[in-house]
């Protein structure tokens, strides 16, 4: 079950990272470009009540392009197989937190009722 969730959420991080541009993606103020302040223009962050809060959003959203999401799906990919392995191992070895970032990758709640 835990390996089937990595999987999906590592093949959902591939899809969505690999049909973006990869970067580097850079924030200013609160708007994000790939390469850098001024060049190609991806979006923006503004909320005209916050200007700190919508600096934070775009400096987040630039940190986490698509080569972490790559990173992260050969992250989950990892553990799956490991999983395949030995089942147990999956749970013995692998943080639960990656675990949660699967489902959270997924929109997928946690069965057990937990965050």
């Amino acid at each position: 079950m835990s390996a089937d969730l990595l999987r999906r959420a590592a093949q959902k991080l591939r899809h969505t990272a690999g049909a973006a541009q990869i970067g580097p993606w850079v924030a200013d103020s609160w708007e994000i470009y790939v390469g850098a302040p001024g060049g190609t223009w991806v979006g923006e962050t503004l909320d005209s009540d916050d200007h700190g809060q919508s600096e934070a959003n775009g400096a987040y959203i630039a940190l986490m392009g698509p080569p972490v999401a790559l990173a992260l799906a050969d992250c989950m990919d990892r553990a799956a197989w490991m999983g395949g392995l030995d089942p147990d191992l999956l749970h013995r070895v692998v943080m639960p937190e990656l675990i949660t970032v699967a489902r959270a990758v997924l929109r997928e709640p946690d069965p057990s009722g937990g965050a």
